[in-house]
């Protein structure tokens, strides 16, 4: 059965989210719900790969085909623009009569929305992101940590700098997320940055206060087109600029999956990597899953 994850680690009695139980359709056959979409997969390349291990991010052009990423984007907003508008009806009730000074809406986020709201869960259990998790991370398969929707607005302030396991309750390093912006993205409107080959030399004790402002230093992806998506791994420090006044709005979804699989390695390793060229991730990856 499928797993899903809170900010505490599920029983050890659940299974983790099989890849091959879900190449059926894009967003699966999943929890008992069949969905009409056929998949449309790429295969992960080997500079992908490559760029993953080496800096702790990348990215995948294309991920969702122009179909599937209209299907997932326009409920997302629906459901992004109604927590913002009950951000400010409590807001409003706050307020003390009389007082019209109003400001800004907040950074809306949304934690979890898979638990809630069918579209999302599709997305979060989609086999492009379920198999493209499981092989960066190098594993046969993955559960679902937790997702979020991201909606910044014009003059919002930065994302400081951070790493996801930071502050994740899980005793793994096989840990990886994905960014996937709901409209394009470029370098002006608060794409991800990210500080590369640092996934090895941080850990819970680094301070981010001593690092240059995201934006200012570090790596991105922009531009980013509808249907791209970048990844890091768990242990990678990222974070956001902050958006002008005159930027358009930037909503983003993301998703976190871990492993408690011990990664492929050695000959299987490398038996990956030859089936890997050539065909998609999910049938690589269910194919190479060990043998138990």
């Amino acid at each position: 059965r499928c797993t899903f994850g809170s900010i505490f680690p599920p029983p050890m009695s659940s299974k983790p989210v099989a890849i091959a139980a879900l190449c059926g359709t894009l967003f699966g056959r999943a929890c008992g719900q069949q969905h009409a979409m056929r998949p449309q997969l790429r295969p992960i390349s080997p500079r992908n790969l490559m760029e993953f291990e080496w800096k702790g991010h990348t990215v995948t052009r294309g991920l969702l085909s122009p179909t599937d990423f209209r299907a997932v984007a326009s409920p997302l907003r629906e459901l992004a623009e109604a927590e913002e508008a009950a951000a400010a009806a409590r807001k409003a009730e706050a307020m003390r009569p009389g007082d019209t000074s109003g400001g800004p809406l907040p950074f809306v986020q949304v934690f979890n929305p898979h638990k809630k709201h069918a579209a999302t869960r599709r997305l979060a259990l989609a086999p492009a992101l379920l198999a493209t998790a499981a092989a960066l991370l190098g594993v046969a398969s993955v559960r679902l940590y937790q997702d979020s929707l991201f909606w910044k607005r014009p003059g919002h302030g930065e994302t400081s700098w951070h790493a996801d396991l930071w502050t994740v309750p899980i005793a793994t390093n096989h840990f990886v997320s994905v960014w996937l912006p709901l409209h394009r993205v470029d370098a002006g409107t608060s794409p991800l940055f990210y500080l590369p080959q640092m996934q090895e030399e941080t850990g819970p004790g680094a301070d981010p206060k001593i690092l240059p402002a995201p934006g200012v230093t570090g790596e991105h992806h922009a531009p980013l087109e509808e249907g791209d998506a970048t990844w890091h791994h768990g242990w990678t420090i990222h974070g956001a600029p902050p958006l002008a006044e005159d930027a358009p709005s930037r909503l983003a979804y993301t998703a976190a999956y871990y492993s408690d699989e011990v990664p492929v390695t050695g000959e299987a390793l490398d038996a990956l990597a030859s089936r890997r060229r050539g065909h998609s991730s999910i049938e690589v990856e269910s194919a190479s899953a060990p043998n138990r």
